[in-house]
C-alpha cells in the first residue's frame, strides 16, 4: 500500500487497506487506514473509517484517541475531538490510558473546571485500587493550575484513599516541589527515606498496563544515581567471570582467558591467596627442572646431551675457527685402516 502511494496509485492502495480491514479487524489497521484516507482523500473519508471501527468488536480506545487527535491537530475541530472522548468515556470508563488520554486533551484546552469535574466523575467511578494514577495527575493538574488550599486537600484526599502509604507526608511533600527531574532533596536525601511501608503491602503498590509492578507511581520516577535507580537491588556486576564452554563450563578468571586452554585449566586449579607454607627458592627449582630427564611417554626416557656431544653434535659456521678441543680425538688401538698406512709407509722406505 505504500508503494502504489508513493506512485500515486491511490485507488488500488485505498482497495488494500479496506480488503484488510474485512480479512482482520485489528486496532492498528483501522488507525492506519484513517491516516491515508486523511492523507489522501479528505476528512469526510477519514471519519467513514472510525465510524467502521466502531461497529467492529474488536475496537479499543486507541481507535477513538487517534480518531479525536486527528480532529483536533489537523482538522482543528474541537468540538468533535470532545464529542469523540465523551463518546469514547462511555465505553472505556474503565480504561486507564484512555482517561489519561482524555485528561491531556483537556490540558491544551485550558479548562480548568472541565477538568476538575473530569477527575471527580473519574475518581467517584473507578475502583480504588485503579486509581492511584489518577490521583497523581489529578495533583499534577492542581499543581500548575491550582492553589495551595486546592494542592493541600486533594493531597489529604489522596491520603485518605491510601493511608498507609505515605504516613508522613514525607513523598507528597517532595513530589509537590520537584519539576521534571529537578528535585528539592539530595540524592543522599531522598534515599535515607525508607519506603518500606510501600513495599510491606502489595495491595497498594500500583499495577501498570501490563501488570507489572509500579512502586514509583505514587511519587513519580524517582532521581537517578548514574543508571541506577535509587531505592532498588542491583547484581553486583564486579563478581561476573568469563565462561569457557570448552571446558565443560569451567570458571575461568579473566587474567586467564588469553592463555591455551590447557595451561589455563591448569592455573585455574591453583589456589589464589596468600601463601602460609615455606619459602622456596625458584630459581634453583627452574634450574632443576632444566637439568631433569623428563618422560615424554610412559616407559621411555629422554637423556640430556652432555655439553662435549652438543658441540660435536653441532655444524661449524662460516668464518668459524675450529677448537683443539673440539677436533681433538683418540684413535681406537685396533684401527686397521691406521696399521695398513703404517706398513705400507715404511715398506717404501725400504
Amino acid at each position: 500500500a505504500d508503494f502504489l502511494e508513493s506512485q500515486h496509485s491511490f485507488d488500488k492502495s485505498r482497495e488494500i487497506y479496506f480488503d484488510l480491514m474485512k480479512r482482520k479487524e485489528d486496532p492498528l489497521v483501522y488507525i492506519q487506514a484513517m491516516r491515508f484516507c486523511r492523507r489522501t482523500e479528505d476528512t469526510e473519508a477519514s471519519r467513514n473509517v472510525f465510524f467502521l471501527a466502531r461497529k467492529s468488536p474488536n475496537c479499543t480506545y486507541h481507535v477513538y484517541v487517534q480518531a479525536a487527535q486527528l480532529e483536533f491537530f489537523v482538522n482543528k475541530n474541537i468540538e468533535v475531538a470532545r464529542k469523540i472522548f465523551e463518546l469514547g468515556l462511555k465505553r472505556f470508563m474503565n480504561e486507564p490510558a484512555f482517561l489519561l488520554q482524555y485528561i491531556e486533551f483537556l490540558y491544551h484546552l485550558n479548562e480548568e473546571n472541565n477538568m476538575r469535574v473530569l477527575f471527580e466523575k473519574i475518581l467517584s467511578s473507578i475502583p480504588k485500587e485503579q486509581s492511584i494514577e489518577k490521583w497523581n495527575a489529578f495533583l499534577k493538574f492542581e499543581f500548575l493550575c491550582g492553589n495551595l488550599d486546592t494542592i493541600t486537600k486533594v493531597e489529604k484526599r489522596r491520603s485518605q484513599a491510601f493511608p498507609n502509604i505515605d504516613p508522613n507526608g514525607i513523598f507528597g511533600l517532595v513530589n509537590r516541589y520537584r519539576f521534571l527531574d529537578l528535585w528539592p532533596s539530595s540524592t543522599d536525601e531522598l534515599n535515607s527515606f525508607t519506603i518500606e511501608k510501600l513495599e510491606s503491602d502489595d495491595s497498594l503498590i500500583p499495577q501498570s498496563a501490563d501488570g507489572k509492578d509500579k512502586k514509583d507511581a505514587l511519587f513519580g520516577h524517582f532521581p537517578k544515581d548514574g543508571h541506577r535507580v535509587i531505592g532498588l537491588t542491583y547484581p553486583d556486576l564486579s563478581q561476573m567471570v568469563p565462561y569457557r564452554a570448552e571446558l565443560g563450563g569451567a570458571v575461568i578468571p579473566e587474567a586467564l582467558m588469553g592463555l591455551p586452554t590447557l595451561l589455563a585449566q591448569f592455573l585455574s586449579t591453583i589456589t589464589v591467596g596468600p601463601w602460609e607454607g615455606p619459602l622456596v627458592d625458584t630459581d634453583q627449582i627452574i634450574n632443576l627442572v632444566l637439568e631433569s630427564a623428563l618422560n615424554t611417554q610412559p616407559g621411555t626416557t629422554t637423556a640430556q646431551p652432555s655439553a662435549k656431544e652438543a658441540k660435536r653434535g653441532r655444524k661449524r659456521k662460516a668464518g668459524e675457527e675450529e677448537n683443539d678441543e673440539d677436533n681433538e680425538q683418540k684413535p681406537p688401538k685396533d684401527d686397521i685402516y691406521r696399521k695398513r698406512m703404517k706398513n705400507k709407509i715404511e715398506k717404501n722406505r725400504k
